[in-house]
């Protein structure tokens, strides 16, 4: 009985850390696909002229709306996208991201940017919030996948000793 009670708490443990490991690429995920969303809104703005509530219409991003924020983007302002939709989406699904509180407020400044001035400084606006955006997805990723290693050792090795102490 022990032995099983003590195996179970060494495989409790081993999975805690990959959970903990797999939030942190999922972040990193997350911070990529907003990039992506940056860059499509600028490209729509620049290319195209779209008007401001029709600019997110046709992105799709599984990420995005896995977590929420596409359904949510469609549904702010009525099911019109436009001027404060973004933050309000955002704000919506933000306590559920995996991103770093840091991270959030940059992007979350995107709602300042969008459709609040005209084309020209929005997309020097757009430009500064994607250039500190990308330095985030970097950073963002090269810890995933550090940090995601140590959790799921850090999570085998306490339970090991745990599973060591009780035998």
């Amino acid at each position: 009985m022990k032995t099983a009670g003590a195996a179970l708490i060494l495989i409790s443990f081993t999975l805690l850390g990959a959970y903990l490991g797999e939030r942190k690429k999922r972040g990193s995920r997350e911070i990529a696909a907003f990039l992506a969303l940056f860059r499509y809104a600028r490209s729509q703005i620049t290319t195209f002229g779209v008007p401001t509530k029709q600019i997110f219409c046709n992105f799709e991003n599984e990420i995005l709306k896995k977590c929420g924020f596409s359904d949510a983007l469609a549904r702010a302002g009525d099911g019109e996208i436009y001027f404060n939709a973004f933050t309000e989406a955002f704000d919506f699904v933000s306590g559920g991201l995996c991103i770093d509180d840091e991270t959030k407020k940059l992007i979350r400044s995107f709602g300042d940017v969008i459709g609040k001035s005209e084309s020209g400084e929005q997309i020097r606006r757009i430009d500064a919030i994607t250039s500190k955006l990308e330095e985030s997805a970097k950073s963002a990723e090269a810890d995933a996948k550090k940090e995601a290693k140590i959790y799921i050792t850090l999570g085998f090795s306490v339970g090991a000793v745990i599973f060591i102490m009780i035998i």
